[in-house]
């Protein structure tokens, strides 16, 4: 399979450091139901959400680091690769 470019749903260009928002949850369909049952919220917890890209791996998925609170309202660590047509370029505010 040939790595994603990193292009947004928009064709504009992702580079590490972007902030972007995440628009779209990735197809878990070919996960097992437990790593479903807490994959899921977590994509769902970011749809909407302005999130800074961390890196890129070698599939070409973007990577994000964040925290989050859980249902028991602990916070937790989480990282997640999320494709880049997945993701969206906020248009630039001009200073005009």
């Amino acid at each position: 399979m040939k790595p994603h470019k990193p292009f947004d749903r928009n064709g504009k260009t992702i580079m590490v450091g972007d902030v972007v928002r995440i628009v779209g949850v990735p197809d878990l369909s070919g996960i097992s139901q437990d790593c479903l049952a807490k994959s899921l919220p977590v994509f769902q917890y970011l749809v909407g959400k302005y999130k800074r890209v961390c890196g890129f791996n070698e599939c070409g998925l973007a990577e994000f680091s964040f925290t989050m609170h859980n249902a028991n309202g602990k916070r937790g660590l989480h990282s997640v690769w999320i494709e880049p047509f997945l993701l969206h370029i906020p248009q630039r505010q001009s200073n005009h």
